[in-house]
C-alpha cells in the first residue's frame, strides 16, 4: 500500500469514527495486553469464551455500548451450549434491574440500539473469559456478565462476533473488573455517558503553550470533555484550536523551508529537504489535563511519515463536533 493509499485509509477510518459519535446522543437503550490487532475499519480483541475455549473476535469499545456480547448463533460464532461455564442471569437477579436489560420468560433479556439502526438482542448471562497477557499466556475473568445475543439487526465486524465494552457502563468489563483497574479521574461527558472523557486545559507544541480556546473545548453545558477513543486513527480537534495548532506549525516549516504537498485527505503535509533530520524539523505534542495531567505525544506520533521519512502530514483532524484523543497510535 503507498504512502497515500495509507493516509486515505487512515483519514476514512477516523472520519467513520466521528461521524458515528456525532450521532452518538441519539442511542436508545430499550428495556422492552490483549491480542489487538485492526480488521477492516475496526480495532479488534481476540480473547477466548467458556470452558472448554472458544476463540472470537469482539469490537473494542471505548465510548458506545453498554454491555459486552457475542453472537451466539450460527457456526462460526461462539455456541452456548458447548461450553460449561456458561450461565444465564435470572430474571429476579439485580443485575435485571439495570436499564438496558428487561424481564421474560424467568430470563434476563436485553435489547441495544445503536445510532446507525443497528441493534442486538438476547439473553443476559455470567462466562468465563480468556485473555492473552504480555507473557505469552491467558489470564481468566470468570463470571463475566455478558451478553448472548440471539439477532442483531444492521451490525457488520468482518470478522468480529461483537463488542467488547470497556467504558464506564455499570456493566462493561472494565468496571466488572475495577478491583483490578487504577483510573485517572474522568470528566463526565453529558452526550456520551459511557465514554470515557478528560478536561482539556491547554496544548503545547514542544515547550510553546498555545493558549487553546476554553470556548471551543466546553462551547455549552452539554459538550464537557475530551472523548478518548479506540475507534479512530487520527484525532479530531475543534476547528478553532485546529487553525492555531496549525498557523504554529506552518510558521515552524516555513523556517526550514520545507514544500508544501498536496493530499486528497489529510490538510497539513510536507517534504523534507536534504539535508535536514525529521527530528529537528517536527515537535511533539502535549496534552494538559486537569489536575497538572500531562500527555506527551512525542513527534514520531505527531506526524504520520512516510517510509523513507522524505514526507510526513500532521495526523489531526479539524472538527465541529466532538473533540476525540485516539489511543491506537500507528505508524506508516
Amino acid at each position: 500500500m503507498s504512502h497515500e493509499q495509507r493516509l486515505e485509509t487512515y483519514f476514512n477510518i477516523s472520519r467513520k469514527g466521528s461521524e458515528f459519535l456525532a450521532t452518538c446522543n441519539r442511542m436508545t437503550s430499550s428495556k422492552s495486553m490483549f491480542l489487538f490487532q485492526k480488521v477492516g475499519d475496526y480495532f479488534m480483541v481476540q480473547l477466548g469464551i467458556g470452558d472448554p475455549k472458544q476463540n472470537v473476535y469482539l469490537n473494542f469499545d471505548t465510548t458506545i455500548s453498554p454491555l459486552t456480547w457475542t453472537q451466539c448463533q450460527g457456526d462460526k460464532y461462539y455456541d452456548q451450549h458447548k461450553s460449561r461455564t456458561y450461565h444465564r442471569i435470572g430474571h429476579d437477579s439485580r443485575t435485571c434491574k439495570y436499564l438496558i436489560f428487561r424481564r421474560k420468560n424467568g430470563d434476563c433479556m436485553y435489547k441495544i440500539g445503536y445510532p446507525n439502526g443497528g441493534s442486538a438482542s438476547g439473553v443476559a448471562a455470567t462466562e468465563k473469559f480468556m485473555f492473552l497477557t504480555t507473557k505469552n499466556t491467558t489470564t481468566n475473568v470468570n463470571n463475566v456478565r455478558f451478553g448472548c445475543t440471539e439477532m442483531s439487526k444492521n451490525i457488520n465486524y468482518g470478522l468480529g462476533s461483537g463488542i467488547l465494552s470497556m467504558n464506564k457502563s455499570l456493566e462493561s468489563l472494565i468496571t466488572q473488573a475495577k478491583g483490578k483497574v487504577q483510573i485517572t479521574p474522568l470528566a463526565q461527558h453529558l452526550n456520551y455517558p459511557y465514554a470515557y472523557a478528560l478536561d482539556l486545559i491547554d496544548i503545547s507544541l514542544g515547550n510553546l503553550r498555545l493558549k487553546i480556546h476554553k470556548d471551543a473545548l466546553h462551547n455549552n453545558r452539554r459538550n464537557v470533555g475530551f472523548l478518548i477513543d479506540t475507534n479512530t486513527i487520527l484525532s479530531n480537534i475543534h476547528r478553532a484550536n485546529y487553525i492555531r495548532i496549525r498557523k504554529v506549525l506552518v510558521y515552524r516549516f516555513d523556517k526550514f523551508m520545507l514544500k508544501k504537498t498536496l493530499t486528497a485527505k489529510l490538510d497539513l503535509c510536507y517534504e523534507m529537504r536534504s539535508g535536514l533530520r525529521l527530528e529537528h524539523v517536527t515537535v511533539s505534542m502535549t496534552f494538559h489535563f486537569r489536575g497538572r495531567a500531562d500527555f506527551r505525544v512525542p513527534a514520531k506520533r505527531v506526524f504520520l511519515v512516510n517510509k523513507d521519512k522524505t514526507s510526513f502530514c500532521l495526523r489531526l483532524m479539524p472538527t465541529d463536533g466532538p473533540t476525540v484523543l485516539e489511543l491506537c497510535n500507528k505508524t506508516i
